[in-house]
């Protein structure tokens, strides 16, 4: 049995999340053809759970930079370790640290 590796993406953003909360959803839903989940954790984080393609990874990295989210490289999966033409669950992380966000941010983890 083969077993479908999950992509984990974190990401932060210098807006309230309530700002780019439409915009993300948007575009996470436009590039991965649907969203499965979306919470949002207080005011602090916001976390998508979607399916992609790995050739559509780097759309949507492009995508989300182009709205203002900082993508955190050290945590990227590359393209070419998804071999396989499947459908990779995907988790998105997006931190707020905003001015209107607590000053003290924890980033809560996430399971999965």
């Amino acid at each position: 049995m083969n077993r479908v590796k999950l992509i984990q993406v974190r990401a932060s953003v210098q807006e309230p999340l309530r700002i780019v909360m439409d915009k993300v959803r948007a575009t996470v839903s436009k590039v991965c053809g649907g969203i499965d989940d979306m919470q949002l954790l207080g005011n602090k984080a916001l976390v998508i759970r979607a399916e992609i393609y790995p050739e559509k990874l780097p759309a949507l990295y492009t995508a989300l930079t182009s709205i203002g989210i900082t993508i955190n490289k050290q945590n990227l999966l590359d393209q070419d370790a998804l071999k396989e033409k499947l459908e990779h669950p995907i988790t998105l992380q997006i931190t707020s640290f905003s001015d209107e966000t607590d000053s003290r941010v924890n980033i809560p983890k996430v399971p999965g």
